[in-house]
């Protein structure tokens, strides 16, 4: 059983790098790999949970908003932006035709909070299709009535090290949502801390899954997005050429393994560092002097919840992400 799982979250982890580009990828979709409809991958309900995806209709007045972090002594040069969701019954060609984005300094819940990119209400999406994944439920794996759709659309900004909110919201030509469907780890339904706005109460208010069990498994949820920096202008400076960053399995029960490989990095001569934080920024792992491409992260006395790592070679940040320990 534990081969096949590790199995499953190396595949989805595969799924959602895209090694050259992606500064920041928030968290995976994917659960069930292959096992949808015609081999599709599955992004399926589990452990009580019950809800398939949130509003975020502009024209209703609904954002979702999540939160990232930018390491210390990092700048990234974001170019685009990557968001999720999907229109029940759409079928396998979009019907998305408008994605909103802005990035608060702060959680947009505080009415100091400042938008410093984007406009809640300028189209920016540039391409929109077929994710190959398919939203279901625990018991119907084979259903393609919520198709992923990947959206993506340009959010040029440079941000230097802190932490940042984005928020987000879709039109489309189906009646139906647009919804945004939450962070789908195996096992674990705490994902993470989003908000949504609704329109009609003027508040950003915590995305909770009311699971089946009751109150006391009501979990936090969290979304997928990815921060996307084109090749020209590097991910932070001197990114080396074709790098390919996987950790998997995600979540972690009581190891990992990391690998790092790129045309450029020559890790004998320049090692890599990887640091793990908590959800405050404080360090609480840390693996120095990175030789081989692979490596193992052991969980150690790390408690349930969820973490932030950072790969860097130098000053160079190679890749940040979200794990979550179970």
């Amino acid at each position: 059983m534990k081969k096949l799982y590790t199995l499953i979250t190396a595949l989805f982890a595969f799924t959602f790098v895209n090694a050259q580009t992606v500064i920041y990828d928030n968290g995976p979709l994917v659960n069930y790999p292959g096992m949808g409809d015609g081999g599709a991958d599955v992004s399926s309900l589990h452990d009580g949970l019950n809800t398939y995806g949130n509003n975020v209709n502009q024209s209703l007045g609904y954002f979702i908003a999540d939160d990232f972090t930018v390491p210390s002594g990092a700048t990234w040069n974001i170019d685009s932006v990557v968001l999720f969701t999907y229109q029940t019954n759409s079928g396998n060609t979009s019907t998305i035709t408008d994605m909103f984005v802005v990035i608060f300094d702060k959680n947009p819940s505080d009415p100091t909070a400042t938008i410093i990119a984007g406009d809640s209400t300028l189209n920016i999406m540039s391409t929109t299709e077929w994710t190959g994944i398919y939203r279901t439920s625990s018991t119907t794996l084979s259903s393609v009535s919520r198709p992923i759709m990947r959206v993506c659309g340009a959010l040029p900004v440079s941000l230097t090290a802190g932490t940042y909110w984005i928020a987000w919201s879709f039109l489309g030509t189906s009646t139906s949502g647009p919804w945004s469907p939450p962070i789908t780890f195996p096992v674990v339904t705490v994902t993470g801390n989003a908000l949504q706005y609704v329109a009609t109460s003027g508040i950003w208010q915590s995305v909770i899954d009311t699971a089946t069990a009751g109150s006391a498994d009501d979990a936090a949820q969290g979304f997928p997005f990815q921060l996307i920096s084109n090749t020209s202008t590097g991910i932070t400076t001197n990114t080396p050429s074709e790098l390919n960053i996987s950790f998997y399995p995600n979540p972690v029960e009581n190891y990992a393994f990391v690998t790092i490989k790129g045309t450029a990095l020559n890790l004998n001569q320049n090692p890599a560092t990887f640091i793990v934080t908590d959800m405050t920024g404080r360090e609480v792992a840390l693996i120095n002097n990175i030789t081989g491409d692979t490596f193992e992260f052991k969980r150690g006395n790390l408690k349930k919840g969820m973490y932030i790592y950072k790969i860097s070679q130098g000053d160079n940040v190679l890749k940040t992400g979200r794990f979550s320990v179970y």
